[in-house]
């Protein structure tokens, strides 16, 4: 299956492809940022959000933009410690 957020990661980039007339839409991302930042970031207080750029293909089909929107929110993990 595939997530929430793939799903609705998808649903804005064919809203943003719909009203910009682009089939590649690029758009930011909230990431919590804590994920991989180790257990005392759980007892840290401040914000470890970053914004990271997501760039959907509006033109796939609904099961094969999915697949792709959840592979690329799992590879933006791997950023999600980039600075803004």
């Amino acid at each position: 299956g595939v997530s929430a957020a793939a799903f609705f990661h998808l649903a804005w980039a064919r809203v943003a492809a719909a009203t910009t007339g682009q089939t590649h839409p690029v758009f930011g991302t909230v990431l919590l940022g804590r994920m991989d930042a180790g257990d005392a970031s759980y007892r840290t207080p401040g914000l470890y959000i970053n914004t990271l750029p997501i760039r959907v293909d509006a033109t796939q089909s609904l099961v094969a933009g999915l697949g792709a929107v959840q592979v690329q929110l799992g590879e933006l993990l791997a950023h999600e410690h980039a600075p803004l």
